[in-house]
């Protein structure tokens, strides 16, 4: 690895394929999620006139060599014959001889839980200046939350950053030194003030549009019972599913069934935001089981004026309520879904009040850091 003249050396650790998304941004492709590109230039910009490292927990082992680092994708192990607790030790063995091997004085933890405590403890032990930028909400319950908040209180982390105030605050209360919480958010791409209230449509059929990880935890199934509940029950609509997961293969084996669930995979997010226009109801119903901080989904649906049926996740209530931009359902409960998504389809009067007051929902949770910010905040923070 060649060197240049500083003697920082910056690691980061965080899920996702970063190789990939560096070679999509390079050779012009889309992004397949709101501010994907935007976030990746950042940290290029802000990577790469140091020798680095970048650890992603992801699909596979692999190594990419680089003009002055490397990144590093590791494979968290999949077998269910291993309890969770051995899965997650073998997994932190994988980043740690990464770690290990790269000698990192500096150190940027994108992940939480388990593997983000143990990254605290690695950087605490080297006394290695630390920054944490994440977006999950975490449950003062939880030991393993309280334990990355004691952590990163000490005086070698510069600060955690999380996505939107809600999401900051339950770091506080988790125990984090309030100087140390940063909100930030990404920049607007898609605002409020470009679209126009809706809306109900007289007739069906009505489109529904749902973007994220087909998962349970993420309230997939949740919508696709409460999909079969409605078409079984007569009512003209269709499902647009945007994303991939665990739970595709379940959306795809229904579709045969029922013609009008679009099982799309993933889609370039210009399509997203289209179809959410085009949308009668965006809906986003998390279980409370998933440490969200706030969907991008969310915000977008609210930003197009289309309106969102969210669930009662306990994060989102903290920013919304029922009737101003969304509508909120008992969460885990597809008779619940099914009935929300009843009512706005055959109520003009609610549906476009929902849309007209989305506006101001948007506007209410804008965060003026951005993600850039906190880069060139460490530019100027970490020092030899």
């Amino acid at each position: 690895m060649p060197q240049t003249s500083s003697t920082k050396r910056i690691a980061c650790v965080q899920h996702g394929d970063y190789a990939a998304a560096v070679n999509a941004m390079r050779s012009g492709l889309r992004e397949t999620y709101q501010a994907q590109f935007y976030t990746v230039d950042a940290f290029e910009k802000f990577i790469s006139a140091h020798p680095h490292l970048v650890v992603c927990i992801g699909d596979r082992d692999e190594v990419v060599k680089r003009e002055n680092g490397l990144i590093a994708t590791v494979q968290r192990p999949t077998t269910r014959l291993l309890p969770g607790r051995v899965r997650e030790a073998l997994l932190w063995r994988k980043i740690k001889r990464q770690l290990d091997t790269f000698a990192p004085t500096h150190l940027v933890v994108r992940v939480t839980h388990t593997t983000g405590v143990a990254l605290l403890r690695y950087a605490s032990s080297r006394d290695l200046q630390t920054a944490c930028i994440i977006a999950s909400a975490f449950d003062p319950g939880v030991q393993v939350n309280r334990d990355f908040c004691r952590l990163a209180s000490a005086g070698n982390v510069n600060f955690v950053a999380n996505h939107l105030r809600v999401a900051t605050q339950s770091l506080v209360d988790c125990g984090l030194r309030a100087d140390k919480a940063l909100a930030f958010d990404y920049p607007v791409t898609t605002s409020a003030d470009d679209y126009s209230p809706k809306t109900l449509k007289s007739a069906g059929p009505y489109k529904i549009v749902f973007a994220g990880v087909l998962s349970e935890p993420k309230g997939a199934g949740d919508l696709l019972n409460a999909f079969v509940k409605l078409v079984d029950s007569g009512l003209n609509i269709e499902l647009c599913v945007c994303g991939d997961g665990a739970m595709k293969t379940q959306f795809e084996e229904l579709s045969r069934r029922y013609p009008t669930l679009k099982v799309m995979g993933r889609v370039p997010q210009g399509d997203v935001i289209r179809l959410m226009r085009d949308a009668d109801v965006v809906v986003v119903p998390s279980r409370s089981t998933f440490a969200e901080g706030l969907p991008l989904t969310l915000l977008e649906g609210l930003a197009v004026r289309t309106p969102v049926a969210i669930s009662s996740h306990p994060v989102f209530t903290k920013y919304f309520q029922s009737g101003q931009g969304v509508i909120v359902f008992p969460e885990a409960n597809p008779d619940a879904l099914a009935s929300c998504i009843r009512s706005l389809l055959s109520d003009a009067d609610l549906y476009a009040s929902i849309s007209l007051k989305g506006a101001a929902a948007w506007r209410s949770v804008q965060e003026p850091s951005k993600f850039h910010h906190l880069l060139e905040r460490l530019s100027t923070q970490w020092v030899m």
